[in-house]
């Protein structure tokens, strides 16, 4: 348990940084509901650091600095084509949302509601699901689909066809 003088501290760091209240209890080693509670306790505790750190959030909010979603109605601050892009990033590398977004520097939940709402092609679809299931088994995408071949022989051929594509796309661009 935190005490008033650690409380103060964790505030103070959030205070003076350029960071979101995730990237400080990342930081600060804790949990970001754990972080939240402390920040809580000091409205009674130490109500004017606690005003500050109201204050902060809000301006955040109003200034629009979401890292990667949309804030109120707006609407999404990402394309079709971002969304894609980490997702067959997260495809070819093997990576679970969490590891792609601490890559990205998105969070988890934004990146997946990215992901769910701008890839609509059904194939990279599979092979999301399909990374999700072997991941959930401690496989690699690649021995999932030889333990599945037959579900998704299709697939298969498919995913790699358009990570490959997607790859030359990029290579083009540059």
């Amino acid at each position: 348990m935190a005490n008033k003088e650690d409380m103060i501290k964790e505030a103070e760091y959030y205070l003076n940084n350029d960071v979101t209240i995730e990237q400080a209890s990342h930081d600060l080693g804790i949990s970001k509901r754990t972080f939240q509670l402390h920040l809580k306790k000091l409205e009674s505790s130490a109500p004017d650091i606690y005003k500050l750190v109201k204050d902060k959030k809000e301006s955040r909010i109003r200034q629009g600095q979401s890292k990667g979603g949309s804030l109120g109605k707006r609407g999404p601050t990402w394309t079709k084509e971002q969304a894609l892009d980490l997702a067959l990033d997260m495809i070819e590398k093997g990576r679970t949302y969490s590891e792609e977004g601490m890559v990205a520097g998105i969070p988890k939940s934004t990146l997946y509601d990215m992901i769910n709402k701008g890839v609509t092609d059904d194939y990279t679809v599979s092979l999301l699901y399909a990374l999700s299931e072997a991941n959930i088994r401690g496989m690699t995408l690649e021995e999932y689909m030889e333990a599945h071949k037959k579900e998704h022989a299709i697939v298969e051929q498919v995913s790699k066809d358009i990570i490959s594509e997607h790859i030359n796309t990029k290579e083009r661009k540059k």
